[in-house]
Order: C-alpha cells, then sequence, then structure tokens
C-alpha cells in the first residue's frame, strides 16, 4: 500500500469553515465545507458552538482515510477574541472582526492615544483583546475578576486539540496590547485592562509547532494522538502570504466576508504609514500593511438572503446571466456595503449601509450587482492609499471567493482601473494554512520555497477603457454621497 502524507489544513471565515488534507504538491485529496449558522456569523458568537462545529468538520474529514499519514494541522481563522476562565470555558459571547465591544471604555482610560496606536501599528481605535476586557471590566466585574486567557479563535481551536496556549505575532498585534515593531507583549498598555501578562498566550512564530493531538481528541476526531499542531496566522495575513509571498511593490487583495488589502516590507522606516494597519508578517524580520476594508462580501451574501437565497453562490446560479446584462453603473443605483462599520482606510465604525437611487425599474439583480459594484468601490478606496505609502501605483493580485465569476472580477478591474493578477485558487488562506504545515514539517526548506513550489496560477484581467471612464465618474459619485451620509 502507498501511504501519501497531507497536512491537514483548516480554514475558519466569518461564513464558513472549510478543511482539506492536502498533499506536497498542493493538490486536495480531499476537502469538505461547512457553512456557519447566521447566529455563528455576527459580530459575537458562542465559542462552545465554534468549537462543536470544528469538531464535526475534522470528524468528517478523516473519517475513513485509511492510508493517509496526517504530518500536522495547521489552522488558520478570521481575527477575534476568545475569553476563557481557568477551566479552559469560554466566560462570554466571543467577539468576531467587526465585534467593538469596550472601545469607548478603552479610549477613556488613555490621556494620549497617538503612543498606543503606534506601538500597536494601528490608525484607530478598534475592537481587539484589551477593549474587550476593559468593558469586561466596566459592564461585569465579576466575570472579569476570573479571566484566566485572552485569544484568538485559531488559537482556541489549538488549545482545545492540544491543552496547550499559544499565539503568533500577527493575532497578537490585534489584541492592541502587542508592540509590533519589536515583537513582544506590552505591560503598560496590557495594565489598562485590569489584568497583566499572564492572561496573554506566550508567542511562537507562525511555522513552529505549539503542541500536539491530545488522547481525547484523538478518541473524539479520529486524528492520530500527538499529531503536531502548528502555531497558524490570521485567514487574511496567509491568503495573502500564500498569494504574494515576499514580493515587493504589489497589493494583496484576499476577497472574503471583507477584503484584506496589504503589502510586505521589511523597512518601516521608510514608509509614510498613517491611516493603515501594521502587522508582523508571519516572516521573521517582515511586516505586511494595509487593512481590512469592513463589509464588502459580506454585504453581498446578507442581500443574497434578503432576497431568499442560501449564499451568494446561489443568487448568482438565478441572476448571474442578469446581472451581466445590467449596464455599469446599475440604472442608478448605489449603495454602501459598510454593514457594521468602515475600516480602511476611512475608520468610522458608526457608519452603516445604505441604498440611493433606488426605483420601481430595478429589481433583485440590480441589488445583488449593486452590491458587486460598491465592494469594489470600497476596495478602490483601500487601494488608492498605498501610492501615498510607497511612491507607485500597485499591482493587484486578488484572491478569494470573487474569483468564481469572471464577470465580476473584470468589473473589480474596470471599477480600480487597472490590471489584476486573479488567482485561480479561490480559497488562498487554506492553502496558506498549508503552505505553513508543509514548512514546519520540513517537506519544504522555508515559507518562500514552499510558496513557490505551489503557489496558483494567475489571469490577467484587463479593464474596459469604456466602463474604466463610466465607474471613474461613478466612484467619484460614490465617494461623495457617502460622506455626506457619514461624515
Amino acid at each position: 500500500m502507498i501511504f501519501s502524507e497531507v497536512i491537514c489544513a483548516v480554514d475558519v471565515g466569518t461564513s464558513e469553515i472549510r478543511a482539506a488534507l492536502i498533499a506536497e504538491t498542493g493538490v486536495h485529496l480531499h476537502e469538505i465545507a461547512y457553512t456557519r449558522s447566521a447566529e455563528q456569523q455576527r459580530p459575537t458568537f458562542d465559542a462552545e458552538v465554534f468549537w462543536a462545529d470544528i469538531v464535526n468538520v475534522l470528524r468528517s474529514l478523516v473519517a475513513g482515510r485509511v492510508g493517509l499519514v496526517i504530518r500536522n494541522i495547521s489552522v488558520t481563522s478570521h481575527i477575534g477574541q476568545i475569553i476563557l476562565d481557568k477551566q479552559g470555558q469560554s466566560l462570554i459571547d466571543a467577539g468576531s472582526w467587526s465585534d467593538v465591544r469596550g472601545v469607548e471604555d478603552f479610549q477613556s482610560r488613555i490621556d494620549d492615544d497617538s503612543k498606543i496606536l503606534f506601538t500597536s501599528g494601528k490608525p484607530s481605535l478598534t475592537g481587539g483583546g484589551i477593549p474587550l476586557l476593559v468593558w469586561l471590566q466596566v459592564k461585569h466585574p465579576d466575570l472579569h475578576s476570573r479571566v484566566r486567557w485572552v485569544m484568538a479563535p485559531k488559537d482556541f481551536i489549538n488549545f482545545r486539540l492540544t491543552g496547550s496556549i499559544s499565539t503568533d505575532p500577527t493575532s497578537a498585534a490585534y489584541t492592541f496590547g502587542y508592540d509590533v515593531r519589536h515583537r513582544v507583549w506590552n505591560d503598560e498598555i496590557i495594565s489598562i485592562s485590569g489584568l497583566d501578562l499572564n492572561c496573554f498566550p506566550r508567542l511562537h512564530n507562525a511555522t513552529e509547532i505549539m503542541g500536539f493531538v491530545t488522547t481525547h481528541i484523538s478518541d473524539l476526531i479520529g486524528i492520530p494522538e500527538g499529531t503536531p499542531v502548528i502555531s497558524g496566522a490570521p485567514d487574511g495575513t496567509l491568503g495573502s502570504a500564500a498569494l504574494i509571498g515576499l514580493t515587493k511593490g504589489v497589493i494583496a487583495d484576499i476577497a472574503g466576508t471583507t477584503d484584506v488589502l496589504m503589502t510586505v516590507t521589511s523597512n518601516l522606516a521608510e514608509l509614510d504609514l498613517q491611516g493603515v494597519v501594521i502587522n508582523p508578517y508571519i516572516i521573521p524580520d517582515h511586516w505586511s500593511y494595509g487593512g481590512s476594508t469592513g463589509f464588502t462580501g459580506g454585504a453581498t451574501a446578507h442581500w443574497s438572503g434578503i432576497l431568499g437565497f442560501e449564499n451568494v453562490s446561489s443568487a448568482l446560479n438565478e441572476f448571474g446571466a442578469e446581472i451581466e446584462s445590467i449596464p455599469a453603473g446599475c440604472h442608478g443605483l448605489m449603495m454602501s456595503p459598510l454593514l457594521s462599520g468602515s475600516r480602511f482606510p476611512t475608520w468610522n465604525s458608526d457608519e452603516r449601509g445604505a441604498v440611493w437611487g433606488l426605483d420601481v425599474n430595478h429589481g433583485s439583480a440590480h441589488l445583488l450587482r449593486a452590491s458587486f459594484e460598491s465592494a469594489s468601490f470600497v476596495v478602490r478606496e483601500a487601494a488608492e492609499q498605498f501610492p501615498l505609502i510607497n511612491g507607485e501605483r500597485s499591482s493587484i493580485y486578488l484572491a478569494g471567493g470573487i474569483v468564481r465569476s469572471r464577470h465580476i472580477v473584470q468589473m473589480r478591474a474596470d471599477i480600480l482601473g487597472r490590471s489584476i493578477f486573479a488567482s485561480k485558487e479561490s480559497n488562498l488562506s487554506l492553502q496558506g494554512a498549508a503552505i505553513l504545515g508543509f514548512t514546519a514539517a520540513g517537506m519544504y526548506g522555508s515559507f518562500e520555497e514552499a510558496q513557490s513550489a505551489i503557489k496558483s496560477e494567475l489571469e490577467i484581467i484587463n479593464p474596459n477603457e469604456v466602463n474604466k471612464e463610466i465607474y471613474n465618474d461613478l466612484y467619484e459619485r460614490w465617494v461623495t454621497t457617502r460622506k455626506k451620509m457619514f461624515n
């Protein structure tokens, strides 16, 4: 019998969990996708339901896979915070990337936020581990006294798999308690939360082993006891890393519930970094900068649900041809997709979605097309910040669910007004997790070598010059209308 060595890669997005057994060549020998419930897709979610979903996905993934040797488990997930007591049980609803609990309370405890923003690499005070702990201390002091650990969703999964607690530098950076330039926890900022450094996980680089599957988990899921578990990193960072590696001067756009735009550098000192998120990159001595936009694809998913469809794919199956027949500008219908506030680059947590120009001639297909157009307007607004940073117009490398639709990618190229290098791999976060696993297992000599060996094929999509000019005008009108509504 021929045994195949595989990595068990897991990608937990806001709306979907994907897991796959991936061979060294990058081939997915088996893959499972599971849609999270509507309740689990909100800014706060139940950590125990979250874990139960992971167990069911992994159990189904490995069931009956005789002859496959799992070298390690490599997990990535959306950013967020989960707070545990000393028994390892969640104390309150976990927070996803759009959770803003505690931001105002955190702000009230700070005399000058410029130092905290500089240290944490953030342009604005948003949600995170420190704000959530401040909120807990103010609203529920009895629960605050029981806090033992604060961790990212990915680290919570790793903890349940191994019994060990750790995090990676990129995930740590989203707490507000981490010094992104020196890659250490910051005691001074952490003290604002009312807790100390002992409540925050030890640090492992993304490609390091953080623990091993326990006997209990082996019995529960079917993955062999002692299987190594990799530290991992957030999904947007890993997707971007799988797409661009260490390539300088390009922007990775990972399009999911939100679009994550980032580029990579080894020298922060030469950059004007106002308005962007700075994070430690998965490779030491490198940083990423850019940010997450707020709802883009998530708004299209929301509109699909309102129109009675289970997901965006179902809506496109019904209305795809009609959407393609609607001209640029959607017959005057426009919208803002930012249902839970804007992030990079405008950073307005109070902003909400809006629709304007709607009349009796617009139908379901118009609403869906307008949601796709508005998502690309948001991405253009973010992408146009990068020339201010690096002095040049960067190429866009695109990945995510929208690459399944050639028409939607063409629309994005027309709206951005530049060529797009679209990955033919729709789930690069999962691929990025596998690349970490390959590196940790020694199947490749470095992350860069693994990324180069299995990187996905790219298709170049050039903008339609006629639509490009139409969208230039529409974009300016869209920006002006948004400013009037929310500034």
